[in-house]
């Protein structure tokens, strides 16, 4: 983010920008751990879509685990599981999605896992 506009300044959003840094590491870390990667090779095994900074599992996975700061479906944060039918749609007509307003404060990550280990 560049630009000399208060809409291109990263310390106006900065809470924001917080928000989605602790997000997209909660979203990394129990892709990483639902796919069965081991710590440290978790770089390869997820990808970052440039047009939405949303994260998926790698393809070729057999079902896809990803993590979306909002889309079309859903107005705020939501991870979703994409199975074989759907591999080829890159938007997910038949994902399983888990908004992010339903995951506990304490304890996420663990119901995300399972989540994502229970599609």
């Amino acid at each position: 983010m560049s630009g000399d506009g208060v809409e291109s300044s990263p310390e106006v959003y900065q809470e924001e920008l917080a928000v989605l840094t602790q997000w997209l590491s909660m979203a990394a870390a129990a892709i990483s751990r639902a796919s069965g990667e081991q710590r440290g090779s978790a770089d390869a095994s997820i990808i970052v879509r440039p047009e939405d900074f949303s994260l998926e599992t790698a393809p070729g996975s057999e079902r896809i685990l990803g993590f979306k700061a909002s889309g079309a479906k859903l107005d705020e944060p939501f991870f979703y599981v994409r199975t074989d039918d759907d591999l080829g749609q890159v938007d997910g007509g038949k994902e399983i999605i888990l908004p992010a307003s339903k995951l506990p404060t304490r304890d996420g990550g663990d119901r995300l896992a399972t989540f994502f280990l229970a599609q």
